[in-house]
Order: structure tokens, then C-alpha cells, then sequence
């Protein structure tokens, strides 16, 4: 998923938010069937030995996928910024899905989250929102519920249904409907993404005050009845890289001059 968002000083954002594309999933499938796991969410959880043959190999198998997804997501940046011309002057990654060797309390931990991201205090991540939702970059803080939840948080808004019950659910003129009160036009995607199976972004985020704090609020580029749409911006946000299954990259709007039609997306140009 790639989307344009637009900032109040004349930075338009780039926000691109998958992972490995299978290749993580996969691996994952195979070693845990070499360790005699099930495949499940209500299964007891397969344990094996960091230093054995299959935790070395399980080990570099899941951070060649983070690898891969950087670069994917890195080169889809890449193209859209061709497309739209500008220059990058920020960028912010983070994994979701992903195990980090970290250390809490003391102890020397496999920390797993599984959809949710890093959030150390300082440490900001990107969060895209459903279709038609907006998108925020957030940043770590130092509380007792950012510890008693080793430093985590969401990476989406998380669904209310499943792929399958949401295509059972609703219908494809329900989601148009939907889309079209917020001037989104679509290009892609089926029912299983319809925004009405998410939560609202603002409430997800409501929960977790916290734990984090909104470093930056991002509106998407869109149009609505053939108009441009103001969109709100984005405040708060310094200029620095930070290393960090979304990323978001910034890009000049002065040096970026955007067309109104660009290979079937709609942009609104420089922000306002």
C-alpha cells in the first residue's frame, strides 16, 4: 500500500506499508514445521534453542525478510518519488512480525511482536491508518506502561473483522460509499480490506496515550468532486533519519512540482 500525505510547511509524505511479501511468512512456516510445531493461533508455541542448527538458520531467515523489506519498501519509495520529482530529507521504518534480541529489566530477551512495532522512548514509527483513515508517525516514551509493554505498540489500526467475514459482511457498494464520503478514489483492493473492518486509527491510538505520543499527523492527498481538498497537516515533525512494517519518507514539495494525474493516482500538489 503507498499513499501521499501533504504538511502545512510544503513537504509532501510518502507512506509505503507492507513487509517481506510472503517471503517472512514462509520461512517461518517451514522452520516451525521442522520444529514439530502446529500452525494456529490457539497452539502451544514451538520453543527451540537459539545456538541449535535450526535457531541459527530460523534466526537468519527472519532477518534476511526484515532485510528484504527495507529494500522493498525503500524502492517503492524510490519510484514514487521519480514519479513525482522532489528530494527525500527523512525517512522512518519500522517491522512489525519481527523478533528483536533486547534487554528489560535486566534480563536478555527474545522479544516477539507480533503486529506491533518498537517504541522506545525517542524512537518514532509510522502508522498508516485503513483506507480513507489517516496516518500518523509516532514516537516512544518513557512511562510505566511503555516498560510493562517492552517498549511496544501498534502497527496499524488492527480489524474488527477477518478477510473472509468482512467480504461476507459488506458489500463492494457499501465500501465505494464509504470511501466516497472521504474523496478517496480507489485503485486497488477487495472487500477484505474494506475500511468498515478496522477500528478508527484515533481510537487505537486513544488507548495507547501512554505509551506513545503523536510526533506528526498526516492527511492523505485526495480530491473530492473534482476539487482539491485542503488537507490538514502535519506539525511536529523534525528533520532528522531514523532508523526504525511501514515507512515514511519525506519529500521537498518545493522541488516537487505534483501533477493532478499521476499513472492513475490523484495528488493535490503543494500543500497550502
Amino acid at each position: 500500500m503507498s499513499t501521499c500525505c501533504a504538511t502545512r510547511t510544503g513537504f509532501v509524505w510518502i507512506g509505503v506499508h507492507f513487509g517481506s511479501r510472503g517471503l517472512g511468512h514462509t520461512s517461518a512456516t517451514r522452520y516451525l514445521k521442522a520444529a514439530g510445531g502446529k500452525d494456529g493461533m490457539n497452539v502451544p508455541p514451538a520453543v527451540i534453542d537459539e545456538d541449535s542448527e535450526i535457531g541459527r538458520r530460523y534466526i537468519a531467515a527472519m532477518q534476511l525478510a526484515g532485510r528484504y523489506s527495507y529494500a522493498g519498501r525503500e524502492w517503492v519509495i524510490e519510484r514514487v518519488r521519480r514519479i513525482i520529482g522532489g528530494d527525500v530529507t527523512d525517512m522512518v521504518h519500522n517491522h512489525h512480525n519481527y523478533a528483536w534480541r533486547e534487554n528489560h529489566g535486566g534480563r536478555d530477551l527474545w522479544v516477539v511482536r507480533k503486529g506491533a512495532t518498537p517504541a522506545f522512548p525517542g524512537q518514532r514509527g509510522f502508522i498508516g491508518g485503513s483506507m480513507g483513515d489517516d496516518a500518523v508517525i509516532v514516537e516512544g516514551v518513557d512511562s510505566e506502561e511503555a516498560k510493562a509493554s517492552l517498549y511496544s505498540t501498534v502497527h496499524g489500526a488492527g480489524r474488527l473483522f477477518g478477510r473472509k467475514e468482512a467480504k461476507r459482511r459488506f458489500t463492494r457498494a457499501e465500501m465505494d460509499a464509504w470511501l466516497q464520503s472521504r474523496g478517496v478514489t480507489l485503485v486497488g483492493a477487495d472487500l477484505d480490506e474494506s475500511p468498515m473492518a478496522y477500528r478508527r486509527l484515533p481510537e487505537v491510538l486513544a488507548e495507547h496515550a501512554g505509551s506513545i505520543k503523536r510526533a506528526a499527523y498526516a492527511a492523505s492527498i485526495r480530491r473530492r468532486d473534482g476539487r482539491r481538498e485542503r488537507v490538514r497537516s502535519v506539525q511536529g515533525l523534525s528533520h532528522f533519519r531514523s532508523d526504525g512494517i511501514g515507512t515514511g519518507h519525506w519529500i521537498d514539495a518545493n522541488r516537487c512540482p505534483l501533477p493532478d494525474q499521476v499513472r492513475g493516482h490523484t495528488f493535490a500538489g503543494k500543500s497550502r
